[in-house]
């Protein structure tokens, strides 16, 4: 999340965040906290843990699903 800070206050504007699935990797209070940094500035997160996302938050993505050679959205 540093190098987040660092590129807004170099470019001055908030970057993308691509998250390639993250919720694998962290904990509990890791996952909280890069939850609350999402909402900051567009994001794309890529995972197979969709439970992890609160459903309020949920409510306010874009989801893509992909089921083999099929690819729904919602």
């Amino acid at each position: 999340m540093l190098q987040l800070l660092f590129i807004e206050k170099l470019l001055n504007e908030r970057p993308l965040l691509l998250l390639d699935d993250i919720f694998s990797e962290l904990d509990e209070g890791h996952i909280k906290l890069i939850l609350e940094e999402i909402g900051k500035q567009q994001t794309i997160i890529t995972t197979t843990h969709e439970e992890f996302i609160p459903k309020k938050l949920l409510k306010s993505m874009k989801i893509v699903n992909f089921v083999k050679n099929e690819k729904t959205s919602s």
